[in-house]
């Protein structure tokens, strides 16, 4: 009867807790896995869940949802341990490891309705360390990721020495973020309106983001103009001679109507680059949407000044995982250093 009393107890607390920190819990588990380099496999991953939150899925005590998301925080935690072999080495080998690592996780199959309304797509991790070597950061940068989800842009610029600033709507996401990055302040605005909403100190020199394609919260219906609104503010927000880097949907470009409305107006716009981004990069995010990335200078632009155009596809590598050859699919490390190598230097670095 003790035995029992104890155990009743012992449950009780563990559904007491608040859930952030039984996703990073379980973050920390998944996150020695993949640095073991194991797949993950649902059935192992279901009895972490079960353990840290006190009941199964079956019982509502969690969600897949709420799996992805750890899985997403053990990216992020990844990439905070003091050996960061895995991100060191040519852009080609860093590539094909994140790769690697990707392809260890679960392939994101259910959304919860938050994730639906808000347009929930984590940046995948490979796409994001591309992003960041666009972005050229030095440590005395202040880096802005508006959108921050589970902070893995943050987390790689943090690498690099800059100072990061977070902020997430999601009050879910945001309460994850706050244990990921202790000691840090974690804004939780509508990134549409971030200019006006973070404090006047913050003046970041870069601004990574990953912003909803086309929702905005509260309005229930497609909001074509969600992504410019995301994009117009945190640029405004930028500090001169900044650099934005941006993963879009494939079809906001310089020309369309949504890009025209995110730069109205502004003069000191200088497009560096446009690369079109092969949908099978978000395929464990269970969707093969394909997006682009753009890199953009707060600087006056010469008028005869034209934006690059690149492709980025994948291809498939032949690697070793669990001592049986497979292969897994990465960039094209021709396209992406051919689009490094046409990025001009920021005109900012300090």
């Amino acid at each position: 009867m003790e035995q029992q009393l104890s155990l009743f107890d012992t449950n009780a607390v563990i559904k007491a807790r608040p859930k952030e920190v039984n996703i990073v819990e379980v973050a920390h588990k998944i996150s020695e896995h993949f640095w073991a380099c194991r797949k993950l496999h649902s059935n192992q991953v279901r009895t972490w869940m079960h353990t840290a939150f006190g009941g199964s899925d079956a019982e509502g005590s969690w969600s897949w949802k709420d799996v992805y998301e750890a899985q997403e925080a053990a990216f992020v935690l990844l990439c905070a341990r003091e050996d960061k072999t895995f991100i060191q080495g040519s852009v080609a080998e860093v590539l094909e490891q994140l790769a690697v690592v990707k392809s260890l996780g679960l392939t994101h199959t259910k959304r919860s309705e938050e994730s639906i309304a808000l347009q929930q797509f984590s940046t995948p991790f490979e796409l994001g360390y591309l992003a960041i070597k666009c972005a050229q950061i030095e440590p005395t940068d202040v880096v802005l990721e508006p959108s921050a989800g589970t902070g893995i842009l943050a987390r790689l610029a943090e690498i690099q020495g800059a100072t990061v600033v977070l902020n997430e709507l999601s009050k879910y996401r945001t309460a994850i973020l706050r244990k990921l990055f202790p000691g840090r302040t974690v804004y939780s605005f509508n990134a549409e309106q971030i200019n006006d909403y973070l404090p006047g100190g913050i003046c970041p020199t870069v601004v990574v983001m990953n912003p909803p394609f086309s929702a905005s919260p509260n309005i229930d219906r497609r909001n074509s103009f969600a992504m410019s609104n995301h994009v117009r503010s945190a640029f405004q927000r930028l500090a001169p001679g900044g650099r934005l880097v941006l993963i879009s949907a494939h079809w906001f470009y310089p020309g369309r109507k949504e890009w025209q409305e995110a730069f109205r107006g502004l003069t000191d716009v200088r497009v560096c680059l446009s690369a079109w981004v092969d949908g099978c990069v978000y395929a464990k995010h269970g969707t093969s949407m394909e997006t682009r990335l753009t890199v953009v200078d707060k600087v006056v632009s010469p008028e005869s000044s034209e934006p690059a155009h690149f492709n980025l596809s994948q291809k498939l590598a032949a690697v070793k995982i669990e001592g049986k050859a497979t292969q897994v699919r990465s960039f094209n490390a021709h396209e992406v250093e051919r689009l490094l190598a046409a990025l001009p230097v920021r005109a900012i670095q300090e």
